[in-house]
């Protein structure tokens, strides 16, 4: 009963992350310092090595994804400047 806990606790977190202007870390950021991350969106909690363990993952996701984004859009604009 635990992990359901946990795992509802986590996907909480995420999804109040996930509603905020964007996840400005990068992968290294969460690896590093996943306190620091919580308490840029107000977190001030306890979590247990589970908890911790499931939201670096789900974290690291956002950060791949917000990476991905971000070279996107300098992939197109570098692309479109060449065009011009």
């Amino acid at each position: 009963m635990k992990a359901v806990n946990s795992s509802f606790r986590v996907h909480c977190i995420v999804e109040y992350v996930k509603q905020q202007c964007g996840f400005p870390f990068d992968v290294l950021d969460v690896s590093e310092d996943l306190d620091a991350i919580l308490f840029f969106f107000g977190f001030s909690v306890e979590l247990d090595r589970y908890e911790r363990w499931l939201l670096k993952q789900e974290f690291e996701k956002l950060a791949e994804e917000a990476e991905l984004g971000e070279a996107s859009r300098c992939f197109s604009r570098d692309e479109l400047e060449l065009w011009l």
